[in-house]
């Protein structure tokens, strides 16, 4: 049997206020990348960015992935030399359950791109983050965010969840629906979809700014 490919499942990204307060892009930073839990054909990792100046952490990630075998695209189990790594940390789990559209949403499109490919075949997973990210702030300049005023990229973000369902292939025309948080409206929802088919999820909760008029 060859190598297992890694797929992402589920992420939760938190941006902790030293991200900002510290301008870490300005000064060296350290990265731990760690194996939290492991089940048959999945693992859960975490990944944490700290200052190396003031060792505050800056932000980290919790994601679930799951091994699968290249050609099939069935899972696959996960290699014994990552079990032997596995350290158990107390880290909220990132969500697995997709959430409904609602009929009002604010709908863009976008087609997959060859710089959007990696070695999987398919749609990179930073790349699915940032044609959703594109699609919140051309809601937001389209008026469809009323509750936030201004340029949507300049707002601090808080934090980023991820859910993946589907492949993405180069050439692939996807349609994504924005929508806000009911009662919540610092929370944004995207969801990718080719045709009827569900791709992906993203959820951003953003900072309060002094002229989003919330």
């Amino acid at each position: 049997m060859g190598a297992s490919s890694i797929f992402a499942v589920a992420s939760r990204v938190e941006i902790l206020p030293a991200f900002y307060e510290e301008e870490p892009t300005c000064g060296p930073i350290k990265a731990t990348d760690r194996v939290i839990h492991v089940g048959k054909t999945s693992q859960q990792r975490v990944i944490e960015i700290r200052s190396l100046y003031t060792g505050k952490l800056l932000h980290y990630t919790v994601g679930l992935f799951v091994h699968v075998d290249p050609v099939t695209r069935r899972p696959t189990p996960v290699p014994k030399n990552i079990r032997a790594f596995t350290g158990y940390q107390k880290y909220f789990i990132p969500r697995t359950k997709a959430r409904d559209i609602p009929p009002n949403a604010y709908v863009t499109s976008v087609r997959v791109q060859m710089s959007d490919i990696d070695r999987n075949g398919h749609m990179n997973q930073s790349h699915y983050i940032r044609v959703c990210h594109d699609a919140m702030c051309d809601a937001a300049s389209s008026g469809f965010l009323s509750r936030m005023k201004g340029d949507l990229a300049k707002h601090r973000i808080k934090s980023v969840a991820s859910l993946h369902q589907g492949e993405a292939k180069a050439g692939d025309a996807l349609l994504i629906s924005t929508w806000v948080e009911r009662g919540e409206p610092l929370i944004i929802h995207t969801a990718v979809k080719r045709q009827q088919t569900d791709i992906m999820q993203c959820t951003m909760e953003f900072q309060k700014e002094i002229n989003s008029h919330l």
